[in-house]
């Protein structure tokens, strides 16, 4: 319900559903729930511009994560946008990359495209390029995603 309530985004509910289902996986001792309501956790830090906050619970719940986890967007959503933020354009293109990687879950057709063209344009990752990520941001956000 949490990930229904972030794609509305409707912050308090997403807040709260998530701080449920952290509580209720962590009792019940699964990791990748863990880290699901961490990551959402995570967003809902970057909305609020708590981006060390947001930061942290991202690399948190990935840690929870298998890397084969169809869910991890969940957590590299609000990492890559903290790191455009603070013009970490290699972690931004990091986060890309795995948010593209086939074993993920399928985002929406215009996200795909702007994080795959941003992606190969800052290919060379100058200060330059840093402009480039703000179309895959808007549309992350758009989706309620970011």
């Amino acid at each position: 319900l949490a990930v229904l309530h972030r794609c509305r985004q409707d912050v308090g509910t997403t807040t709260e559903f998530s701080e449920q289902s952290l509580e209720n996986s962590t009792r019940s001792r699964v990791p990748y729930s863990i880290g699901k309501a961490k990551a959402n956790l995570a967003r809902e830090a970057g909305r609020r511009n708590d981006l060390a906050e947001a930061e942290s619970l991202s690399h948190a719940a990935l840690e929870l994560m298998p890397s084969a986890y169809p869910f991890r967007w969940a957590a590299l959503w609000p990492l890559l946008g903290v790191s455009v933020h603070q013009n970490s354009l290699t972690t931004a293109r990091a986060c890309a990359v795995q948010l593209l990687d086939l074993s993920q879950q399928r985002l929406p057709d215009d996200m795909t495209t702007a994080l795959q063209q941003t992606s190969e344009i800052t290919g060379a990752l100058t200060p330059a390029n840093d402009r480039q990520w703000s179309l895959p941001v808007k549309i992350a956000a758009s989706f309620g995603y970011l």
